[in-house]
Parts: C-alpha cells; structure tokens; sequence
C-alpha cells in the first residue's frame, strides 16, 4: 500500500485493490465499511489517512471527529 500526497476520492474496491497482501487487510476493510456506513454524508466525511506506518480511519465533520480505528504495522523493507 502506497500513500498519496494529495487527498482523493476512493472507493472500497479500490481500496480492497491497493490492500490486497497486506495482513491486517481484513480488518481495515470492515472498519472503513463499518465508517462509511455510519457517517452523515451531509455534513461529514470518511477519512482513510493512510501512512507509512499504517493507517487511520475517521469520521470528520465541523462538530466533532470520530476516530473509527488505528491500524499500525510495520512495513517490510
């Protein structure tokens, strides 16, 4: 899995694509659906801030942010 310098809009079989051989695959999935299923589309956004590290998942809207989930590994060199 890549990060990106410039945000940009996904799609969960997008992201099922550039996941695919990671081992927390799975996991990050069902949080990034489980996000975008329970987010207001009006008023919020689903956030995947992907990093070298791992990955973070929000809920982000002007009241609050909602963290859905942290998973962090270690990337193979």
């Amino acid at each position: 899995m890549e990060g990106r310098d410039v945000p940009h809009y996904g799609f969960l079989d997008e992201l099922r694509l550039s996941l695919s051989g990671e081992p927390d695959a799975a996991t990050i999935l069902k949080a990034t659906g489980a996000a975008v299923n329970s987010y207001n589309p009006e008023s919020e956004a689903v956030v995947f801030d992907e990093r070298a590290e791992g990955v973070v998942i929000l809920i982000v809207g002007a009241a609050e942010t909602r963290v859905v989930a942290e998973s962090y590994w270690t990337k193979p060199t």
